[in-house]
C-alpha cells in the first residue's frame, strides 16, 4: 500500500522548481478518454490542452495511439502523469482508525483492505488518504481498492504511448481539488456542510463536504446518458441513490447536517435534478456549470469545445491543476519496483556518460597541452634555426672578448701594449707577427721594412714605450721580395708589469 505524502513529497519535490512544469491528467474508461494538459508554477496554473474522445470498443494500443495523437497534435510533453482512476469500478471505503501514526495507519489497512473486498490480498491493490485526526488518537481514513488487473490495464495503455503515470488517484481527491478551488471564490461554501453531486455520462460521483473537507462519498450507477434516454423512472432511481447516501453520510456528520446542495458535470440533465432534489431533499439546490470559476485557468477556446463533451471533467480537471494535494496511489507495487530499477539504471547510465564526458573532458584537455608544447617547441625551433648563425657569431665574439679580457686581466697589460706598437709603427714598416708569451711575460715582433733605417728608428721608439723593457732585435735580414730589397726583423722584449719602463 502506497503512504500518504510519499507521494505528495515527491510532487512537491517536482514542484518546487521556479520552471513550470506539465502535468497530464487522464482517465480511461469503457467509452471515453479524458485528457488534460496543464501547467502547473506553485499558485499560478493554466491548461494548454484538452480532449474528450469516444473510445468504445477500442483496443489498449488504440486508444494509446490517441493519447500519443494528443500529446503530438498539442505538442505537450509532460513532466508528471497522474491518472484517475473512476470511483464506480473500485471499492471506496470511509473508516475511524486508532492510531495517527501514518506507518502503523498503513500497516492496519493492509489487513482491512482484505477484509472489506471479496478478493484475495494478491488480487488487490489499495491506497489512502487521511481526512482528519481526532483529538482521542484516531484517525478518519478514506481507503480505496481496485483489482490488480483493472490497476493494470490503466497503467499499459498510457505506458504504451510512453507517458507512464507516476500516480493512479481517484476521482474523489480531483474532485475535492475542484472543490476546494470553488471554496475559494465563496466564502460562504468554506463553511457549509456540502451534498456534492458531479453528473458524468453513466455515473455520479456524490460527495458530502464539511468546511471544504471530504467527509464521505460514494458513486452512483446513474449518468446523463440514463437519464436523458430514460427520463422520470431513472430520475427516481438517481433520487433513491441520493437519499441512501445523505442517509449514509449522515452518520459521518454527527451532529451537523447538510446544509447546501451543488450538482455539477454534463449540463443537459441539471435543471430537472435540481429542482427534483430541491423539492425532496428541501435545501436549497445550484448548479455550477464546470468551468464558471475557472476561466483564468481555462482559455476560452477550450471551455467551448469541453461544454459539449457528454462527460463530466470535474476530476480530471482537479488532478492536473492541484496534482500535489492528491495522496492516494494506487501504482501496483511491482511496477514501483521496477520504476525504481529502471530509474537507478538510468542514474547509473547517466553517471557513467558524465564520467566517460569527465574522461574524455580531461584527455583532450591533456592532448590539448600537449599539442600547445608540441606546436611551442616546433615554433622554438623554426625560431633557432633562423638566428643561429646570428648566434654563433656573437657567440665566438663573446669568446674573443672573454679571451682578450683574460689577457688583459693578468696585470701584463698585453692590450696597453698592443695600442703603443700600433701607435709608433711607421708606415714603411708592415708587422707579420706579434707573439705574447704569457709564461716569460715577453712580446715577439716580426716584421718587413723597406728601409732598414725604420727597423732602428722602430727600436729606438718601442724602448721608450713605457710598457716595454729591454727591447732589443733578434734578427735582421736583407731579401728581395719582387726584384725589391727589403729588411725582415725579429725585435723582442719584456713586457712591464703595472706600465713601468725600467730600461
Amino acid at each position: 500500500m502506497t503512504s500518504t505524502g510519499k507521494t505528495k513529497l515527491k510532487f512537491s519535490g517536482f514542484l518546487g522548481l521556479n520552471q513550470p512544469r506539465r502535468v497530464l491528467a487522464l482517465e480511461i474508461s469503457d467509452d471515453w478518454l479524458k485528457l488534460v494538459g496543464a501547467k502547473v508554477q506553485k499558485k499560478k496554473k493554466s491548461v494548454q490542452c484538452a480532449a474528450f474522445e469516444s473510445v468504445k470498443g477500442l483496443s489498449e494500443t488504440e486508444i494509446s495511439f490517441k493519447i500519443e495523437e494528443f500529446l503530438k497534435k498539442n505538442k505537450f510533453k509532460p513532466h508528471y502523469v497522474i491518472l484517475n482512476h473512476p470511483t464506480h469500478n473500485l471499492t471506496t471505503r470511509f473508516l475511524a482508525i486508532p492510531s495517527t501514526d501514518p506507518a502503523e495507519i498503513k500497516d492496519i489497512l493492509e489487513l482491512q483492505a482484505v477484509k472489506q473486498t471479496p478478493y484475495a490480498r494478491e488480487e488487490i491493490s489499495p491506497g489512502f488518504r487521511i481526512l482528519n485526526l481526532d483529538e482521542t488518537g484516531y484517525s478518519r481514513i478514506l481507503l480505496a481498492i481496485s483489482h490488480r488487473d483493472v490497476i493494470s490495464k490503466y497503467y499499459r495503455i498510457p505506458e504504451m504511448a510512453k507517458v507512464p503515470p507516476q500516480q493512479i488517484s481517484l476521482a474523489f481527491e480531483g474532485i475535492h481539488n475542484w472543490y476546494q478551488h470553488l471554496c475559494q471564490q465563496s466564502e460562504d461554501l468554506q463553511t457549509k456542510t456540502t451534498l456534492f453531486l458531479d453528473v458524468d455520462s453513466s455515473t455520479t460521483d456524490l460527495l458530502i463536504l464539511m468546511g471544504g473537507k471530504i467527509v464521505f462519498g460514494r458513486s452512483i450507477g446513474v449518468g446523463s446518458k440514463h437519464i436523458q434516454e430514460q427520463g422520470l423512472m431513472v430520475e427516481n432511481k438517481f433520487l433513491r441513490e441520493v437519499q441512501l447516501s445523505v442517509e449514509s453520510g449522515q452518520a459521518e456528520l454527527q451532529q451537523g447536517k447538510i446544509e447546501h446542495v451543488v450538482l455539477t458535470g454534463v449540463e443537459g440533465p441539471l435543471k430537472n435534478l435540481v429542482a427534483l432534489l430541491s423539492r425532496e431533499l428541501s435545501l436549497p439546490c445550484e448548479v455550477v456549470p464546470m468551468f464558471r470559476e475557472f476561466r483564468t485557468i481555462v482559455p476560452e477556446t477550450i471551455r467551448q469545445n469541453l461544454e459539449k463533451a457528454e462527460g463530466s471533467f470535474v476530476s480530471v480537471l482537479g488532478l492536473a491543476i492541484e496534482p500535489q494535494t492528491c495522496e492516494v496511489n494506487l501504482i501496483l507495487p511491482e511496477i514501483e519496483i521496477r520504476k525504481n530499477l529502471e530509474e537507478r539504471a538510468k542514474d547509473l547510465a547517466f553517471l557513467g556518460t558524465m564520467m566517460l564526458s569527465l574522461v574524455t573532458l580531461v584527455s583532450a584537455i591533456a592532448f590539448h597541452k600537449y599539442f600547445l608544447k608540441i606546436t611551442y617547441l616546433d615554433a622554438l625551433k623554426a625560431e633557432y634555426e633562423a638566428i643561429e648563425p646570428e648566434a654563433n657569431d656573437l657567440e665566438r665574439l663573446v669568446a674573443k672578448m672573454k679571451l682578450a679580457q683574460e689577457q688583459a686581466g693578468g696585470g701584463q697589460n698585453f692590450l696597453e701594449v698592443l695600442y703603443d706598437v700600433r701607435g709608433v709603427l711607421p708606415d714603411s714598416i708592415y708587422l707579420t707577427g706579434l707573439n705574447f708569451d704569457d709564461q716569460e711575460k715577453s712580446i715577439t715582433i716580426r716584421g718587413i721594412s723597406e728601409e732598414m733605417s725604420s727597423v732602428f728608428q722602430l727600436l729606438s721608439t718601442l724602448e721608450a714605450a713605457p710598457h716595454l723593457e729591454f727591447v732589443k732585435t733578434r734578427n735582421v735580414t736583407k731579401r728581395k721580395v719582387d726584384d725589391q730589397d727589403v729588411a725582415e726583423f725579429e725585435i723582442v722584449a719584456n713586457v712591464v708589469p703595472g706600465g713601468s719602463n725600467n730600461a
